[in-house]
């Protein structure tokens, strides 16, 4: 009787952890962009999941069951003000261990890299 409890209690703790992040990612007509990881040797589908939605453009990041959201890339410039004052990000590749993306506005692009263990963005010089 205990491994029946066991087993319902796992299954109700995983559906609610699954809800957990499928309710954190906007439907697909509120989402500029969105890009999941996949390892296209094994052909298997990775958890981390970044996008950006249209209302707020920020790069929001779910990795390891955790949400995280990244407005500011250079101090002085909020992404999610970007669309009022003429810059964006536009998502390029996410693998397990990192985000790519590029940063751009009217002066310059910079080529960026979000590391999902770390949690910090690395970006190449403004061209």
């Amino acid at each position: 009787m205990n491994t029946f409890k066991y087993t319902i209690y796992f299954f109700i703790l995983m559906t609610f952890s699954l809800q957990a992040v499928g309710e954190s990612i906007p439907s697909s007509n509120q989402l500029r962009s969105l890009l999941r990881s996949f390892d296209i040797q094994t052909g298997n589908i990775g958890e981390t999941i970044a996008y950006i939605p249209i209302e707020k453009p920020c790069l929001n990041l779910l990795a390891r069951n955790e949400h995280y959201e990244y407005c500011v890339i250079n101090e002085g410039e909020n992404l999610s003000n970007g669309d009022k004052e003429g810059f964006f990000i536009t998502l390029d590749s996410v693998s397990e261990s990192s985000v790519s993306f590029s940063y751009n506005t009217i002066w310059y692009s910079v080529n960026c890299r979000l590391s999902t263990r770390d949690k910090v963005i690395k970006c190449d010089q403004s061209k």
